[in-house]
């Protein structure tokens, strides 16, 4: 139990510097979904409802337009320490 909460504490917290341009929450995140990936082979097969299954494959794509705009698109660039002031002013000015 108290694995899980520190599991989702930290999802929290990248998700948050995701939102605030942190420099640190694009690595953890692409670490973050490693283990997420390497520990689906320990896990037990489970059957369930079809919504659950929609939810978690929407879920999986999010991650993965999330990483990639981290990453390889113009928003990359926020990430970069002293840029995201400047583009963001730009951006709402």
């Amino acid at each position: 139990m108290a694995m899980l909460v520190a599991v989702l504490a930290l999802i929290v917290a990248i998700t948050i510097g995701l939102c605030l341009f942190a420099r640190w929450s694009r690595p953890a995140a692409l670490a973050l979904t490693a283990l997420g990936l390497a520990a689906i082979a320990f896990s037990d097969p489970s059957a369930n409802d079809g919504y659950v299954e929609a939810l978690s494959e929407l879920s999986s794509l999010l991650t993965g337009a999330v990483l990639a705009a981290a990453y390889w698109s113009p928003v990359g660039r926020l990430f970069e320490p002293g840029s995201a002031e400047a583009d963001l002013e730009s951006v709402f000015s």
